[in-house]
């Protein structure tokens, strides 16, 4: 660390938490995050401890992808086919899985699935 007097101002020559870290959150002693955490975490170089997830949310941890035999739901984390089919919100009572996600309706030119 390297201090220098300027304009009769006392500056300490050192870097900030988020220039350490590389873009990454840190805890508030400074400590780096673990790189799918967002905006902070309560332990560094853990995906367990973080405030949010910069990608998604599964069975305690911050992960890149929703592992397989998971499917992404609202954007945020990753749920089971068996989840998927129980969940509803206030306006939809049926859930589709297309491309890895589980959505309320099919996306633009698809058409539900139909049993026959």
């Amino acid at each position: 660390m390297r201090l220098e007097v300027v304009n009769e101002m006392l500056w300490i020559n050192t870097l900030l938490p988020a220039e350490r870290c590389a873009r990454r959150a840190c805890t508030l002693e400074g400590e780096c995050c673990h790189p799918q955490c967002l905006g902070s975490c309560s332990s560094p170089s853990s995906d367990t401890s973080c405030a949010a997830c910069v990608h998604y949310f599964h069975r305690g941890r911050c992960v890149a992808d929703c592992p397989p035999g998971t499917f992404r739901f609202e954007g945020w984390r990753c749920i089971s086919a068996e989840l998927c089919s129980k969940v509803h919100l206030p306006d939809s009572n049926s859930f589709y899985i297309h491309d890895g996600e589980c959505m309320t309706e099919c996306p633009s030119g698809y058409m539900p699935k139909t049993l026959s």
